[in-house]
């Protein structure tokens, strides 16, 4: 498998950050709100999921439903092919039903564990003596 065909499978893997209409004169369009990547210990499978929130929706124009995509890419498959013509990520789209009870109990299930890992982050100061290390936990509720 040649650079360029990895370059594009992490590209399909990451996916856009935006999701616009097909149809009509709206301008609404659905912009990500979380991105969660992750790969298998032998790095051989990658799995990515993206949710999208309605960016600019009116009361006028209406919202557009939230939408979540998930894409598998099974890496060990295309590096054992000699040239493969094109990455084999699978990606599936679907709605999200903006007012299930279950889809928000995940999430707020989601964001407890996420709390409860510290995420470190290294802030560079700008003078001579101090580095300093911030933990910091991120709240990602989604389509807020």
């Amino acid at each position: 498998m040649t650079s360029r065909l990895l370059r594009v499978g992490y590209k399909l893997l990451d996916g856009p950050k935006t999701i616009h209409s097909s149809g009509g004169n709206s301008h609404s369009y659905l912009e990500s709100m979380i991105s969660i990547r992750w790969h298998s210990e032998t790095f051989g499978e990658w799995r990515s999921v993206r949710i999208y929130c309605d960016a600019n929706g009116s009361d006028e124009d209406g919202y557009i439903e939230p939408m979540v995509r998930f894409a598998t890419w099974d890496r060990t498959k295309d590096i054992l092919v000699l040239r493969p013509s094109w990455p084999s990520v699978l990606i599936e789209l679907a709605t999200l039903p903006i007012d299930s009870l279950e889809l928000q109990a995940a999430v707020h299930r989601l964001q407890e564990v996420v709390g409860q890992v510290p995420l470190l982050r290294t802030v560079f100061q700008h003078d001579e003596t101090s580095v300093s290390t911030q933990e910091t936990t991120e709240d990602i509720s989604p389509c807020r």
